[in-house]
């Protein structure tokens, strides 16, 4: 086979390979997590991604040409940027699989033991020095479990305060009654 046809089945192979392509744009947001649109709505070149992520490898190719699997099993993703230039890039997810295998990989779906609920005792807790949100979480806990002695002092602790969301108009009312007998009028 003479070098001319080589270049030509070469040719052919990189035109089917860059109809999987991807754009700049969905490389950065799938591959690198980059949300931010008024990066994503600029033109970005291969150029502005050597510049900005020097920690990117590419990929020649000569290794793409001879190796076309690697494109197919997603090893290297070939990368149009907005003037129609195609480059394939290593696919950073695939290099972090490859240089930390005592880590949690990407993409992987891992088991995990449930943990079990700490319930924490009514009868050790002083009420009145927690926050209010800790006593929702209380209440929350409380009514998942069906604890109900537990659940009504908390929730008679959550509606005795004024700040809190679950206090009534009446409690509010009835506190403000009593602290206004309570009160004595000096003349």
């Amino acid at each position: 086979m003479g070098r001319r046809t080589k270049l030509k089945e070469d040719k052919k192979r990189l035109s089917r390979m860059a109809q999987e392509s991807i754009s700049v744009e969905a490389f950065l947001a799938r591959y690198l997590g980059i949300r931010d649109n008024s990066i994503l709505s600029r033109d970005i070149s291969h150029t502005d991604i050597k510049a900005l992520f020097p920690n990117l490898t590419r990929s020649s190719f000569d290794h793409v040409i001879d190796n076309p699997e690697i494109v197919s099993e997603g090893q290297v993703l070939l990368v149009t940027d907005c003037y129609g230039r195609t480059i394939p890039y290593f696919n950073p997810l695939y290099v972090l699989e490859l240089s930390e295998p005592e880590d949690d990989f990407i993409g992987e779906f891992i088991e995990e033991e449930p943990q079990e609920e700490i319930i924490p005792d009514i009868n050790e807790l002083d009420l009145t020095s927690l926050s209010n949100y800790e006593l929702q979480g209380l209440l929350h806990i409380y009514a998942k479990y069906n604890l109900r002695g537990a659940h009504r002092r908390v929730r008679k602790e959550l509606t005795s305060r004024k700040d809190s969301r679950h206090a009534s108009k009446e409690s509010i009312g009835r506190k403000l009654k009593k602290s206004i007998k309570n009160e004595r009028f000096d003349y």
